[in-house]
């Protein structure tokens, strides 16, 4: 056939390498490059705070080049790369396709799968950033408004806070929150956010 079956055991460890020959020996086939050149597009994997870093980010760059200095927009977050950091904690000043860093130097935690881009200057960057707060603003409004009826006239309102160490424990929260049984009570979550 024309998809090849590598058998893989990562438990115990059988057919790691038989696997990357393969992704490798495809990629040669298929004739598949990155383009190492322009501005970098890449996704975020993790976000944590760094002591004495700030916000590190791990980002898997698939087009373009990283570089120190560069102004990225990474969904609702922007920043200026201060710090480009590998896996071993050694320092870059330049990351191509393929190559996951660390990226120090974004304003807010960018959450994991969100779409890292390289724009021209910092206006710009918190230009991006402004349109998508007000999108997401304008899409939590329109589903808040099927709900507010669901629960009847005598529910009253609950705006409440939300704040966890990591984007995973925030959404498990969420979730939770969401399934709140009250028909006296309707939970409205005014802000959330991830930090110490």
């Amino acid at each position: 056939g024309e998809v090849p079956l590598v058998p893989v055991s990562a438990t115990k460890r059988v057919g790691l390498e038989e696997l990357l020959d393969s992704i490798a020996l495809q990629a040669e086939m298929l004739e598949l490059r990155a383009a190492p050149d322009g501005p970098a597009e890449g996704t975020v994997l993790e976000s944590v705070m760094g002591k004495g870093l700030g916000i590190l980010s791990t980002v898997l760059v698939q087009r373009g080049a990283l570089r120190q200095g560069d102004h990225v927009v990474a969904g609702q977050s922007w920043g200026k790369v201060r710090l480009l950091l590998d896996e071993e904690g050694a320092q870059l000043s330049e990351a191509g396709p393929a190559v996951p860093v660390r990226v120090s130097g974004m304003r807010e935690m960018p959450r994991a799968g969100d779409e890292l881009l390289v724009v021209p200057s910092e206006a710009r960057a918190k230009e991006v950033v402004e349109f998508r707060l007000l999108r997401a603003e304008a899409q939590a409004l329109a589903a808040a408004a099927p709900r507010r009826g669901r629960k009847g006239g005598g529910a009253k309102l609950l705006p409440a806070l939300l704040k966890a160490e990591s984007f995973g424990s925030l959404e498990a929260a969420r979730e939770g929150l969401s399934h709140f049984p009250s028909t006296r009570v309707e939970l409205k979550l005014v802000r959330e956010g991830v930090g110490p």
